[in-house]
């Protein structure tokens, strides 16, 4: 058996149109090329005298390039893969399958995304228990990656950490889409996540800072800065020294709860060389962060929801010229 290449374009096709009514208004694939094979060997069942066939053998492969489309607020490029699917014997099993996906476009962008994924052999008609190895992404000037997860579907809770490498301060900061704190420097971390269906959770994460450091400046208006001497002298006092303020540790505490909430407990070492001298000066801030307004924040900065919209316009127009054009039929 083989399906021919289906290529999809917005101008042509999008999966959504080969399947009416589409249930999944918050999702299509507008971009790429799909095809797939199979050699298939069936046989009467040896046990089973309700059932007239059974699967001996089977090898499929189902080949995705260079798809793409959305799952909103998330628009995705480049992703190709190419699986090969096992069967014998009404058992089957996907051995180790590279996948790469060339941009995600999102409230945090992240490109050159890998990793590989395969399965045990596992009866036909229920869902396998699936490995990913060696997965990372770039983003923020670093990459976050994976070295083993296990995706079990009976499972109600999975628990994972990533490892952070290399982020840029100065890219994580400017998240906060203001210009009050600026920093530099480069951070390394982990981040132990618990995955419970959509709720993810992270218990006791850390990120440090490499050495030798960094620089963080906070700029306040005079005005202020003015008002918060008179009535918050220790505010005052954080807002001077951190106007120049020179790292050499920075240490970060994170955990992040079900609710959206992100926790940050910030130790911070160093120096303002044009405050007191360059007197050392120790910090211990605490920090909350609304996740989900912020990525949402993020979202409609970057405009993605009318990126998407752009991205299917031409379908609506192509659907609306078959519409208008005869049928052929008398």
């Amino acid at each position: 058996m083989a399906l021919k290449p289906i290529q999809f374009a917005p101008q042509t096709l999008v999966l959504s149109q080969l399947m009416q009514p589409w249930p999944f208004p918050e999702m299509d694939v507008t971009h790429g090329t799909f095809s797939a094979s199979a050699e298939v060997t069936f046989g009467k069942s040896p046990s089973k005298a309700d059932q007239s066939f059974h699967l001996k053998r089977l090898h499929g492969i189902v080949d995705l390039k260079e798809m793409g489309g959305f799952v909103t607020p998330n628009i995705i490029e480049g992703l190709t893969t190419r699986i090969e699917i096992l069967g014998e014997n009404e058992t089957l099993r996907i051995p180790p399958t590279p996948l790469h996906i060339t941009n995600i476009q999102s409230a945090v962008g992240l490109t050159k995304t890998s990793l590989l994924f395969s399965t045990g052999t596992f009866p036909q008609a229920s869902m396998p228990t699936l490995s990913i190895t060696n997965m990372s992404t770039h983003l923020l000037g670093g990459e976050v990656s994976l070295a083993n997860a296990v995706i079990d579907s009976s499972a109600t809770t999975h628990e994972v950490t990533l490892q952070i490498q290399g982020l840029d301060l100065a890219e994580v900061l400017g998240l906060e889409q203001q210009e009050t704190v600026k920093g530099t420097g480069t951070l390394d971390g982990l981040l132990p996540l618990v995955i419970s269906g959509r709720d993810v959770e992270v218990h006791q994460g850390s990120i440090t800072a490499r050495p030798p450091g960094g620089t963080l400046q906070l700029e306040v208006a005079e005005e202020t800065a003015s008002m918060w001497a008179e009535s918050q002298p220790n505010l005052d006092l954080i807002v001077k020294t951190l106007q120049n303020y020179q790292y050499s540790k920075l240490e970060v505490g994170v955990d992040y709860e079900k609710n959206g909430i992100l926790k940050l407990a910030t130790q911070l070492e160093g120096k303002n060389p044009d405050f007191r001298k360059g007197v050392p000066i120790h910090f211990n801030l605490n920090f909350e962060e609304n996740i989900p307004a912020l990525m949402k924040s993020l979202s409609l900065v970057k405009d993605l929801d009318n990126k998407i919209e752009e991205m299917m316009a031409g379908t609506e127009k192509t659907s609306a010229k078959k519409k208008k054009e005869p049928s052929g039929l008398p």
